[in-house]
């Protein structure tokens, strides 16, 4: 017989919340192995313009490219749920980040992102995630 446990949705949300604000204050940083440990080994990312990418060592070369020319990088979720067994999650947001573009020029950025949160090990990681600009296409 399995057991159900009650779990607080509030308190998983804020946590989520709380990861969510770490992970943009190490991207700014520039801290790759701190973000890359918020994702799975089997992580995907989507991203605007881009194929999928699969995989922790194949999202890790992405970070490695944007921290290049990544200034800074704020939001935060404007939606996050959390499954009644608290093993699941999403956090859909909004993102400026600030980049080195042609020429040296600092350009801002809008973006959204949706980010799945799954409970690995007793601790929230991100098995899947995208982003994209919010400007339209040139």
């Amino acid at each position: 017989m399995k057991l159900l446990v009650k779990v607080d949705v509030e308190a998983e949300k804020k946590r989520i919340f709380e990861l969510n604000q770490k992970w943009y204050k190490l991207e700014t940083a520039k801290q790759l192995d701190a973000v890359m440990d918020f994702m799975t080994e089997d992580v995907i990312m989507q991203v605007g313009d881009m194929p999928p990418i699969n995989g922790k060592s194949e999202v890790r070369k992405l970070f490695v490219e944007m921290f290049k020319t990544l200034v800074s990088s704020s939001g935060g979720p404007v939606r996050i749920e959390v499954s009644a067994s608290g093993d699941l999650a999403y956090d859909i947001g909004n993102t400026k980040s600030s980049w080195i573009g042609a020429g040296g020029k600092r350009v801002e950025v809008d973006m959204k992102y949706l980010l799945v949160w799954k409970k690995v090990g007793g601790e929230w990681k991100c098995v899947a995630g995208g982003f994209s600009n919010n400007q339209p296409a040139k």
